[in-house]
């Protein structure tokens, strides 16, 4: 088990460190954060009030800063994993190399002034401004006709990435003008500026002499011969398919020392992280019981709980005699009935059913709840006025309650009442024969339940009081 979790790990930390490599803004922002993490934690524990306050006080400004610098590195690693391309290229079909190598051609021949940008590891559209958004396969007679002097987009790149034509009618950033051939134009300028501010590839044609340029790491190359291999080699460079041998070696190193790296992290996590484990699980620790009460939620309307022994258990943690012990906070055990149909119910207690709790559970006691789920029954109980105080020389001789009776459902298997006293009404007060109207409350018991989801009902009850 320990070499498949080392080979497993391997692969995974490998992944995340090509990642990174691949992304560089996310390990920026991850050690901006780790860095801004040290001093709160610093400031904290060497009670540095200025630099408390300056962090406090800066904290919304980091955060905004954290959130520009992440957001755009997290929409390409989505882009990426959505696109196929973030463990191994994407494949360019071979008319594609084609198609866009013929388009070239064809515009240096009609003198067909054109811009093509093609994507590579940086994200080139923060450099961009103006434009239409699209997707469509970049083929001749599309690349054509975008780039004929009647389109409204002519003037403007289109941009490839990932063998799918993204933009077109883009403006690229221009490079200084000091120094340059006198040949180049504004499209040239154009290409200089964007290659050297990221890794993308531009070919240019020129709409004045139909020469076609090279551009890449801010330098600019005539394609001379303009011949369709060299045309075509310099297509499948821009795809980023052709490396050169320097080139080729240089990324076989770097890949062996990502692997490597990830290798050593993981033998050295997996083995700190089984010491640990075993340090943990060989730790003293002290036994302690502690009381839960048990909370029964997601209960059938109608159904009830029945034969429950008792509403609490006895939790037994396992506390590391190392541990700061300052008490537990009050422990409920939660019960979901919301699954479970009438009849016999038997529930084994578990971890989960204490929520959010520091240290590990040993055991429950008892281990089980045992109860039984009952279909509560409608019935209607009669309502009477329980009459006290009344002076000896009178006589109640007639009680009406309004409501006579109410419609209830019965929760308990022991109850057998068919009639519910009124709380006590006190009669002291009547000196006289005549009518007397009294407001009371008839207080449900725990066995059954009310319609109208209350545990006192309002009544009002009529006393016609005579003399005996």
């Amino acid at each position: 088990m320990f070499f498949l979790d080392v080979i497993l790990s391997t692969i995974l930390i490998r992944v995340v460190l090509g990642v990174l490599v691949a992304y560089r803004g996310l390990l920026r922002f991850i050690f901006l954060s780790a860095f801004l993490a040290l001093v709160v934690y610093a400031s904290r524990q060497l009670q540095l009030a200025l630099t408390s306050l300056l962090v406090l006080a800066l904290t919304i400004p980091v955060a905004l800063l954290l959130l520009t610098t992440i957001v755009p590195e997290v929409k390409r690693l989505s882009q990426a994993v959505l696109s196929g391309r973030l463990f191994w290229a994407r494949a360019v079909p071979e008319n594609l190399i084609s198609s866009i190598t013929s388009a070239v051609m064809e515009m240096g021949r009609q003198r067909l002034g054109a811009l093509l940008v093609f994507c590579q590891r940086d994200d080139v559209k923060p450099l961009l401004s103006g434009g239409e958004e699209i997707l469509a396969a970049p083929n001749k007679s599309l690349l054509l006709s975008l780039f004929n002097p009647k389109s409204p987009r002519h003037d403007g790149a289109v941009v490839i990435e990932g063998g799918q034509l993204i933009r077109i009618g883009a403006v690229l950033p221009l490079a200084s003008a000091e120094g340059v051939h006198e040949e180049w134009g504004t499209r040239h300028l154009a290409a200089a500026g964007l290659t050297g501010q990221c890794d993308a590839h531009v070919m240019v044609v020129s709409e004045e002499r139909g020469v076609i340029s090279y551009a890449a790491g801010g330098e600019l190359r005539s394609i001379h011969p303009a011949t369709e291999e060299n045309v075509r080699a310099a297509v499948v460079e821009a795809l980023g398919l052709s490396v050169d041998h320097k080139r080729r070696m240089r990324r076989l190193f770097f890949e062996g020392f990502l692997w490597t790296v990830a290798l050593f992290l993981s033998i050295s996590g997996s083995y700190t992280a089984t010491q640990l484990t075993n340090w943990l699980k060989n730790e003293p620790v002290d036994i302690r019981s502690f009381n839960a009460d048990v909370r029964i939620v997601n209960l059938p309307p109608d159904l009830y709980v029945d034969d429950l022994k008792s509403t609490s258990c006895s939790v037994f943690l396992r506390i590391p005699r190392t541990t700061r012990f300052f008490g537990v906070p009050n422990l409920a055990v939660t019960v979901d009935l919301a699954k479970y149909p009438p009849g016999p119910v038997t529930v084994n207690l578990s971890r989960q059913m204490l929520g959010n709790i520091e240290w590990e559970v040993d055991h429950f006691e008892p281990t089980q709840l045992k109860f039984q789920l009952v279909k509560s029954r409608t019935t209607e109980l009669t309502l009477k006025p329980m009459l006290l105080g009344l002076r000896p020389e009178l006589r109640a001789r007639r009680v009406r309650v309004t409501p006579e009776t109410i419609q209830v459902d019965v929760r308990s298997t022991q109850w057998r009442d068919s009639v519910l006293e009124t709380a006590p009404i006190d009669l002291s007060s009547v000196t006289a024969p005549g009518n007397y109207n009294f407001n009371a409350q008839v207080i449900v018991p725990a066995a059954i339940r009310y319609n109208h989801g209350t545990d006192k009902v309002p009544v009002r009850v009529q006393v016609e009081i005579s003399p005996r």
